[in-house]
């Protein structure tokens, strides 16, 4: 009877539990909802006036977006936007927004097919809770980003390789090349493990792609985003809060000299020093790919030049990772207490950071430095069953 009384009681709070999460789930996903409601994508606004200068015969990587900012992809990406340029502006922008949305919903459920917990389980809506009120997926949809386009693409390159399908993880991991230049550094695993698969279909893949684009988006403007935009890239550090590099920081507190220089390649040597150690296994279970995915997201993130806060919607990659990981092996409250600080700092925001202390004003690095340091903690505990 007294066991009975406890099985109904356990059954009333859970029901409880999961009625709470649901409607906090609705709540959250109404968030991600609001910018099919805005008037102006500024980051889209780039995009929209480089194809449509493109479509007008010009560069588009010397079109200045209406003054708001330059066209910086590789330019088959291109063809992403160009049949939008034939809509008004405030009408493609909200369509742009849509597939946007659809790309982060679809990424989510291919992140939970991977992990494999069930989206609708208490840790599933907890986990999407957490993902739509994350800072950086409501900063992508609100500026227009490209951001969750890759983050598909890197997606689905991991839940294809993961299930041996490699044709289908190299066309993926090369469509978000396309968009990106960092997730080419995810190439690192099929190489480790000598996947001669991924990596011949991505290769061929993308000589295709630029084989049947060439002709059509024309050889100046390959040649000038590879030999002025791409190095820019490469070179050019910006000084804004929204900027939360290593380099950024580094850059802020130093200044752009040759000390400069010399401080951020010694940061990373030291940030690569991990990732060093484990391309001595080149055989990998399943879990520690999925770390080791994530952990090389996260490095990408702390290295480049400019990573703007939007560009942390990629982070959601290693957090899914990580708390699979956590629920599975670990049981130590103090992982959990770091995950959370973590995610704190990275979804923080200031809407006045004029004042704020140089520490302070890069608190999305410390959070995505301190995953990077746990997620290397996790992978030596992995390490051991490899």
């Amino acid at each position: 009877m007294r066991s009975k009384r406890l099985l109904d009681k356990n059954g009333k709070y859970d029901f409880l539990v999961k009625l709470i999460l649901l409607i906090v789930l609705f709540f959250s996903f109404s968030l991600i909802l609001k910018p099919l409601f805005y008037n102006n994508f500024p980051d889209f606004t780039s995009y929209y006036y480089a194809a449509y200068t493109f479509m007008e015969k010009g560069n588009p990587y010397l079109d200045r977006g209406k003054d708001f900012g330059l066209f910086l992809y590789p330019p088959p990406s291109l063809f992403l936007f160009i049949f939008l340029s034939f809509l008004p502006l405030s009408v493609a922008g909200k369509v742009f927004t849509g597939i946007s949305i659809f790309c982060l919903i679809f990424s989510l459920y291919l992140l939970f097919k991977i992990v494999k917990i069930g989206p609708f389980s208490n840790l599933g809506m907890f986990l999407l809770i957490i993902a739509f009120n994350f800072f950086p997926t409501k900063f992508t949809l609100g500026m227009g980003q490209i951001n969750n386009f890759v983050l598909l693409a890197v997606i689905l390159f991991i839940y294809f390789y993961v299930k041996d399908e490699y044709v289908y993880s190299g066309l993926f991991i090369s469509l978000a090349s396309i968009l990106k230049v960092w997730p080419l550094l995810l190439l690192l695993i099929p190489f480790l493990e000598r996947n001669r698969k991924t990596l011949l279909s991505f290769f061929v893949f993308s000589f295709s792609l630029l084989i049947l684009s060439f002709p059509f988006l024309g050889e100046e403007i390959y040649l000038y985003y590879f030999s002025n935009t791409l190095p820019n890239l490469f070179s050019s550090v910006a000084l804004a809060y929204y900027n939360q590099s290593l380099p950024g920081f580094i850059n802020e507190l130093l200044g752009n000299g040759q000390f400069f220089i010399f401080i951020k390649y010694i940061f990373y040597i030291v940030l690569l020093l991990p990732i060093i150690y484990f391309c001595k296994f080149n055989r990998m279970n399943y879990m520690f790919k999925l770390l080791f995915f994530g952990f090389l997201s996260n490095f990408s993130i702390l290295v480049v030049n400019n990573s703007w806060k939007h560009h942390f919607v990629w982070m959601l990659i290693p957090l899914f990772s990580v708390v699979e990981y956590l629920r599975e092996e670990v049981n130590d409250f103090r992982y959990y207490l770091f995950l959370f600080l973590s995610y704190f700092l990275m979804t923080l925001n200031f809407k006045n950071s004029v004042n704020l202390p140089l520490l302070l004003k890069h608190h999305a690095l410390w959070g995505a430095l301190i995953f990077y340091l746990l997620t290397f903690r996790l992978l030596l505990n992995e390490r051991i069953k490899v």
